[in-house]
């Protein structure tokens, strides 16, 4: 049904250019009356989607070099360069949820897209989102991330400049190649080239941003999962926030992706394994065709859904923790936080659907001590690990299950706070004591029943919580308003929606974007978020502020990121 929808989005762009290109007698004429910004890195044509101005595919560096750096553009203001059609996305396995590895894929994906009502208004807010996808799939080419549909709901006399960017992902992004045979430190950024990437991005939009009429001095950088851990990993490099000055962190506290040295290097030779390969040499000649030619797939499979991270000292440092906790991400203003049900899936029995599972320790074995054993455990800096090396809880573990009567999900409560939720409270906390931060905890969902009828009539496999809670992602839909050409797979039926969730989540997305502060008429007034009163915005068909709503679970999650300094 995804493809269906981009097909049908295709249709209705092609049958609006047809009519546009009537109307103006001439496709000559038509051509002459496309956006155009004059940027130092060139002269950009886009076109006219239904009111907005969107310019696609543009490259942020030059045509990338496996494993290696990004590099910056060779184009210059002399040259006038097509901006109508998507780049590609970074290679990667086909997938039927995920929509952009159905598109075009290359290893040469550092592209971005921009969208704005128009390019003559100038001094405009600019938002940059960084896409999620567990640093292995995913891409801007996906309906959920399309900045064109939040540019057109602002209202009639507001505008903004929204940007999206692709980044290399998987084995591309991130991989450590100092095992191989003829390795040389030409190569030693493969390890976070991901990082290098969206850095090089920011680098490209504050120095061309202006021709679309954004304003270098008001940049807000938003990411959700993968991408808004990487915003966390910026916050603690000073030395990128000449690119931005607030951040929207969704579902996105780093923690839970960290590992070891010792486990990045198994996992770079279960990949050379996979490509049977022992050398540089070999691995340079293997062409895109081999690389993907069912290889990845494996790779994907034996890695599961998330590229950990390993802190490698240079591109990321090996305290970037301490470091935003001693105030280095205090120029940055932040709203963070995450859904109630970020992992809710994994409380199924699976081979009892739709029951949940009847032991509780079954989730502690089956994800909790196995996210741990697979990052690297007690040896991992700075991972959220409620697993001593003996394999018994570091924390309270009864405390934490009387949260809940239903044991089961008291400790996939547990998970998703080792996960995500409990991350943004310990980001949230450290960044609290520098600038203004604000926390949220997003609770809506549509009812389960409500989208399996939708999906199944759909074709559409349907992905609910067995509690009735959001799935990550879910606050992202709403706050981009993509509800009718995102991920429907958990939000079911765009009609059955609360259109005030939108209204409320792009209000005030928007409104910190322009101004720092995400307060506006639509919402409650949103408290920033201090150690004291903990205030928190929880988000549901009304929201509320609510002071230390995690309470109980707060305090019985006792885990520490590993080795923080005291």
């Amino acid at each position: 049904m995804k493809r269906l929808a981009v097909i049908a989005a295709i249709l209705v762009l092609a049958a609006a250019t047809t009519l546009l290109f009537a109307g103006c007698g001439s496709e000559k004429e038509a051509e002459e009356q496309a956006p155009a910004a004059a940027a130092p890195s060139g002269t950009y044509l886009g076109k006219t989607n239904d009111g907005v101005e969107e310019f696609l595919g543009i490259r942020y560096a030059a045509p990338a070099q496996r494993w290696k750096a990004p590099l910056d553009v060779t184009t210059t203001s002399e040259d006038e360069i097509d901006a109508t059609k998507w780049g590609p996305c970074c290679t990667q396995p086909w997938d039927e949820v995920e929509i952009a590895s159905q598109g075009e894929l290359s290893e040469d994906c550092l592209n971005l897209n921009i969208w704005t009502k128009d390019v003559e208004t100038k001094g405009k807010p600019v938002l940059v989102f960084i896409h999620g996808g567990g640093f292995m799939n995913g891409g801007s080419h996906d309906p959920m991330y399309y900045g064109d549909t939040m540019v057109r709901n602002l209202p009639e006399q507001e505008d903004m400049v929204f940007v999206s960017l692709n980044y290399r992902t998987n084995i591309f992004g991130s991989i450590d190649l100092t095992q191989l045979k003829g390795y040389t430190e030409e190569y030693r950024d493969s390890i976070n080239l991901w990082l290098l990437d969206q850095i090089q991005a920011l680098k490209w939009i504050n120095t061309n941003i202006e021709a679309f009429g954004g304003d270098t001095g008001n940049v807000t950088l938003v990411g959700q999962s993968c991408g808004g851990m990487s915003i966390s990993y910026l916050l603690s490099k000073p030395e990128t926030h000449q690119y931005f000055q607030k951040a929207i962190i969704e579902s996105g506290a780093p923690f839970i992706a960290q590992t070891s040295q010792k486990k990045k290097q198994e996992v770079a030779q279960m990949v050379f394994d996979t490509l049977e390969v022992s050398s540089m040499d070999e691995l340079l000649a293997l062409t895109d065709e081999q690389l993907n030619d069912g290889k990845l797939g494996i790779i994907f499979e034996n890695l599961g859904g998330l590229s950990d991270m390993y802190a490698d000292g240079r591109i990321i440092s090996k305290t970037w923790w301490d470091d935003i906790r001693k105030g280095s991400a205090k120029d940055i203003k932040v709203i963070i936080g995450s859904t109630s049900g970020e992992n809710d899936w994994a409380a199924y029995d699976y081979e009892n659907m739709p029951n949940t599972l009847a032991d509780e320790m079954d989730l502690w074995n089956g994800y909790i001590a196995a996210d741990s054993e697979k990052k690297g455990g007690t040896d991992t800096k700075y991972l959220i690990n409620p697993v001593k090396k003996d394999g018994t809880p570091a924390l309270d573990l009864k405390a934490f299950l009387k949260t809940d009567k239903d044991k089961v999900k008291a400790m996939m409560d547990l998970y998703n706070s080792m996960c995500y939720v409990q991350g943004a409270e310990y980001m949230a906390e450290a960044l609290s004591k520098w600038n203004d931060t604000y926390l949220y905890n997003w609770i809506y969902a549509p009812a389960p029943e409500g989208v399996i009828e939708y999906c199944e009539a759909n074709e559409l496999e349907a992905e609910v919580s067995p509690y009735g809670r959001p799935l990550h992602s879910m606050d992202l839909l709403f706050a981009f308003g993509t509800t009718k050409e995102g991920y429907q797979e958990i939000s079911g039926d765009p009609a059955k929606l609360p259109g005030n969730i939108t209204d409320m989540a792009q209000a005030a997305w928007y409104q910190f974007a322009k101004t720092g502060d995400p307060n506006n008429e639509k919402i409650p007034q949103w408290e920033k978020y201090d150690t004291k009163a903990r205030n928190s915005m929880v988000m549901d068909e009304k929201w509320t502020l609510e002071k230390d709503p995690r309470k109980a679970q707060r305090e019985a999650f006792t885990c520490r990121p590993q080795g923080e300094e005291q």
